[in-house]
């Protein structure tokens, strides 16, 4: 009679996966999103500079690849609304310091 192998599943989980933060769907996906902008604005930028260089072009990639939640994240990970519209936070001339 034949012997059967069976496998051991382990028992031991990483250090982050015990961290209850880390298991939340809801960071996941917001994680995943700013992942997905940054990987994709970085090969984009080796392919059309000018594209990449699109305020708009982050947060659409944020939202294809973790959702609401993605651009959420990307959004208020790059400066706000602000980032999006190109405004300033105030500030002055430097007109006579050139």
């Amino acid at each position: 009679m034949a012997r059967r192998k069976t496998r051991r599943t382990s028992s031991k989980r990483s250090f982050a996966s015990k961290i209850p933060l880390i298991n939340n769907p809801t960071f996941r996906k917001a994680a995943t999103g700013i992942g997905v902008a940054t990987l994709g604005a970085t090969a984009l930028a080796f392919v059309a500079p000018s594209l990449a260089a699109n305020p708009i072009v982050k947060p659409a990639l944020a939202f294809l690849g973790g959702d609401i939640v993605g651009l959420a994240a990307q959004v208020l990970s790059s400066g706000g609304l602000s980032s999006l519209t190109g405004g300033s936070n105030g500030g002055g001339s430097n007109a006579g310091f050139a």
